[in-house]
């Protein structure tokens, strides 16, 4: 695949809105979101992630631009062989066009939680402008969170309860 074609798979994936089944004040992408994930990973480590980590957040969700954003409780209530399938031919996306890079149980782990965080930072932003629909979607985030194990490092607990207030007074209005 030439680099044209790559940049060009990258460009449209990253244009694709997310939380298109809610109504919201601010229109997140997975370009704006990739951004942010890889933001929370700095700051949960130490030291500077891995480039191959950094490089894995920024186009975890980039087959997006051709599968399309499928939101969590969709793909939960989906058969197990098909939420298999449809990972398997988004990894497989990646790989054909070289932009699949290999992480460590610990950094899928860490990956997993920096997109809860910003999953959630969004939900906090649009409760302080008043959205109320994107309650249910925020206490969701807080739930996954809540399951992923902690890793025990101060910033990520740091994290975890900065997050947590501010869900918390953001949704003192309720």
């Amino acid at each position: 695949m030439n680099l044209g074609d790559r940049l060009q798979f990258i460009r449209k994936g990253m244009g694709v809105r997310r939380y298109h089944t809610y109504h919201t004040h601010d229109t997140d992408t997975v370009g704006k979101h990739s951004a942010g994930v890889a933001t929370f990973l700095i700051l949960m480590n130490e030291q500077m992630p891995r480039a191959e980590l950094l490089a894995a957040a920024l186009m975890h969700d980039i087959p997006e631009g051709t599968m399309g954003d499928i939101p969590s409780p969709a793909k939960k209530a989906m058969p197990p062989d098909a939420v298999i399938a449809l990972a398997h031919e988004e990894k497989q996306m990646l790989i054909d066009r070289n932009l699949f890079f290999w992480l460590t149980e610990s950094e899928v782990r860490q990956m997993k939680l920096a997109d809860c965080f910003d999953g959630l930072m969004f939900c906090i932003e649009e409760r302080r402008r008043g959205n109320r629909e994107i309650v249910e979607v925020g206490d969701r985030y807080l739930k996954y969170i809540s399951e992923l194990p902690n890793s025990g490092g101060l910033r990520e607990k740091e994290l975890r309860i900065t997050l947590q207030k501010w869900w918390d007074k953001a949704n003192d209005q309720r």
